[in-house]
């Protein structure tokens, strides 16, 4: 299940701890460079800024490719917003306006062209401080999302290992897999007996994989009956069907077929 939290004072969406655990080493990086400088680039529309020292690490480029750069210009105006008048037509002379330029610079990279598209740039020290602190925070937030994650996983990995005891194949009867499409293809049909963690209770049951309808069970001594009212079924059947839903033969493959 994806998460969802506010990084860069936008909705940032999370599919994986993986990838939330690399967005947060970004963000650690993102706090060295604050202070140092970086190139503005008007000409460059999709990455607009650029650090220099970021050549010395070439980990730090994965900032570059982040799902979180296209919103940085973003954020770092909307951040510093009372540090100086901003019109949101124009990010990059407020970019200009809260940082300290490196003029030489700027004159031997914009030798030759018409207009000054490239200037080095440094955050002063009130806006670097802001950045800074909003960086801080959204770092924390990540990392409790990063710590409540890792604890929602190794606890539904117990819990799915003790649901797992719970049942066992005991006898295969029928199995036909599901392949194709709608005119071509074929259902999957599994019909199997099961057998608790006790060996006390062995159960009947049918799987199905229908074409855009989905996956279901049902009891195979009800298949002439009112399956789908589970009120009729018993309590074994029941837990029988939570096992199967996620150990069963189409547990693997979920997604509705269509």
């Amino acid at each position: 299940m994806c998460k969802t939290l506010n990084v860069f004072t936008k909705p940032h969406e999370y599919c994986s701890l993986t990838s939330l655990k690399r967005e947060i080493d970004d963000m650690k990086k993102l706090k060295i460079l604050i202070n140092t400088p970086f190139i503005l680039d008007r000409l460059n529309l999709s990455s607009p800024i650029s650090f220099p020292s970021i050549t010395e690490d070439k980990s730090l480029f994965t900032l570059l490719s982040s799902p979180l750069y296209p919103i940085f210009l973003d954020w770092i105006c909307v951040t510093l917003k009372e540090n100086a008048p901003f019109n949101p037509n124009e990010p990059y002379d407020y970019l200009i306006s809260v940082s300290d330029e490196d003029r030489n610079w700027s004159k031997i990279g914009n030798k030759g062209l018409k207009k000054a598209f490239y200037k080095k740039l440094c955050f002063k020290q009130g806006p670097a401080e802001k950045l800074l602190t909003a960086l801080d925070k959204d770092i924390s937030n990540m990392i409790n999302l990063c710590k409540s994650w890792e604890k929602e996983i190794t606890y539904n990995t117990k819990k799915n290992a003790a649901l797992n005891k719970k049942w066992h194949l005991l006898k295969m009867i029928k199995e036909s897999l599901p392949s194709g499409g709608e005119i071509s293809g074929k259902d999957g049909f599994v019909e199997a007996i099961y057998e608790d963690e006790f060996k006390t209770c062995q159960i009947r049951m049918i799987s199905r994989n229908v074409f855009d309808v989905g996956i279901f069970s049902y009891p195979e001594r009800l298949k002439d009956s009112s399956w789908t009212n589970q009120k009729n079924w018993s309590s074994q059947e029941l837990s029988l069907n939570d096992w199967i839903c996620k150990f069963g033969p189409f547990a693997a493959d979920p997604a509705l077929r269509m």
